[in-house]
């Protein structure tokens, strides 16, 4: 027999996790179009390694949104992918200047 309250707290964290994830997905496409932008408002010479740049971060993004709400155990691995995703940006900042 399932009690009323699990099942309503239940209900409750999945349309909050799934109004996260969406916000997250907002947040990835304003990003990345945002850095696709900046091509035209920069000026940005090495075009084609900026692009493959934008579009590897942007697939490894989407992808850690969807493995983040699979389940704990994804998590932690998350957590050290997007750290990586963090150095490397920092890295293209300095590459690209």
């Amino acid at each position: 027999m399932t009690n009323s309250y699990t099942l309503q707290s239940t209900k409750t964290e999945t349309k909050r996790e799934a109004s996260v994830q969406n916000v997250m997905y907002l947040y990835g496409v304003l990003l990345f179009s945002g850095l696709l932008l900046s091509i035209f408002t920069h000026g940005i010479e090495d075009i084609s390694g900026f692009m493959s740049f934008v579009l590897i971060t942007g697939m490894l993004y989407f992808l850690m949104v969807n493995f983040y709400f699979k389940g704990d155990t994804w998590r932690s691995r998350v957590y050290i992918a997007m750290s990586l995703v963090a150095l490397t940006s920092l890295c293209m900042v300095f590459y690209l200047a």
